[in-house]
């Protein structure tokens, strides 16, 4: 659904502020430290359940406040969803949905999605490959409530393996072999399920690319799933003990996996200039967002952060074609003329702009 109205109540700088959305082009203008990534974190928060630049909540609140709040109208199709994220400084966190307590924040995972373009997602292309395993278990929520069960409880089990290698580094094999079943069983459906996504995923980079460029090769080499069963699984993880009970982590499963990014069959972390992770970051915005209204059949609303400010002309024309398609884009930048030099009509009548003192 796209986002109508958002209000942020004691929510980074904002005391209290009200913003209201169009259906295309949203476009918030203003000064460095107005608040303009701030309006898009609300938004973030209220579709993932976290901000995209911060994993801790409670640094969201203003500074001397108790609590803050956010709430968004979303609507779509005659259907109105009100979602509100309300939390106080001591850490405690609640999601209401029209008015209804959710008692698990994943149930808010797909319900609105969006997809962020913004300089903290470079980690994507330039990160660790703990970075891109974050960014495709993400993606991978959204489409598939399935994915998120099986990770969330691969994630807990994992948690709790680890937990006992570290406090007891003598630990008698049998003891942690208890463990073992429940991780091999949901490690094996998790490698299982993002092997068919990077699948997919891997797919629509390939169509995005070749539609949106014709200068660049960018791919992208996959972990498989190396068992082919759950006994093989449980013999993989036993050979590992050893090396586990001395590290006091477990080295074998899905946990860590390496997804790679290539730019003409070189490493993109590596290799890749600045300007071609940029364009690269833009490429697999592209496709996430193609996999997502495919897979789901939702739109996903686009988040663009300064956008302008950090292309050149060449690379922002990627952008500007699909803003022209009629999806809902909020952007954020410093200067509208600066987004008018990029080929954007700024005058154009369904075009909200909202400036920010």
């Amino acid at each position: 659904m796209p986002i109508k109205e958002i209000e942020l109540i004691s929510f980074r700088n904002h005391k209290h502020a009200t913003l209201k959305f169009g259906e295309q082009v949203n476009v918030i203008w203003g000064p460095n430290g107005a608040g303009k990534t701030s309006v898009l974190e609300g938004i973030h928060v209220l579709s993932i359940g976290k901000s995209f630049k911060t994993s801790k909540n409670r640094d969201l609140l203003q500074s001397g406040a108790t609590h803050f709040s956010v709430t968004g109208t979303f609507f779509s199709e005659n259907r109105e969803m009100t979602v509100q994220c309300n939390q106080l400084a001591d850490g405690q966190r609640r999601f209401i949905i029209n008015g209804k307590n959710l008692n698990r924040t994943r149930d808010l995972v797909g319900a609105n999605p969006v997809v962020i373009l913004s300089p903290e997602e470079q980690v994507i292309t330039r990160g660790s490959p703990g970075d891109r395993r974050r960014y495709f278990n993400r993606l991978f929520s959204v489409l598939s409530r399935e994915y998120l069960d099986v990770l969330s409880e691969y994630q807990r089990t994992l948690k709790q393996r680890n937990a006992l290698l570290q406090k007891n580094r003598h630990l008698p094999a049998g003891e942690l072999s208890a463990w073992d079943q429940s991780l091999v069983t949901q490690g094996f459906r998790l490698w299982n399920l993002r092997k068919h996504f990077l699948d997919l995923f891997r797919g629509e980079l390939s169509r995005t690319v070749s539609e949106y460029t014709d200068e660049t090769d960018l791919s992208m080499s996959l972990p498989g799933v190396p068992v082919q069963s759950e006994d093989e699984y449980k013999d993989s993880l036993a050979k590992t003990h050893d090396r586990d009970h001395l590290l006091g982590r477990t080295g074998f499963g899905p946990h860590r996996d390496c997804i790679e990014f290539k730019l003409n069959r070189h490493p993109l972390r590596d290799y890749g200039s600045q300007g071609e992770q940029k364009l690269a970051l833009i490429l697999i915005k592209i496709a996430e967002f193609s996999l997502i209204r495919n897979q789901t059949g939702k739109t996903p609303t686009f988040l663009l952060d300064d956008l302008f400010a950090k292309l050149d002309f060449q690379h922002s024309d990627r952008i500007l074609s699909l803003l022209n398609s009629g999806v809902q884009t909020i952007i954020t930048t410093t200067d509208l003329l600066d987004m008018e030099n990029h080929g954007m009509d700024i005058h154009q009548n369904d075009m909200v702009t909202v400036k920010l003192d």
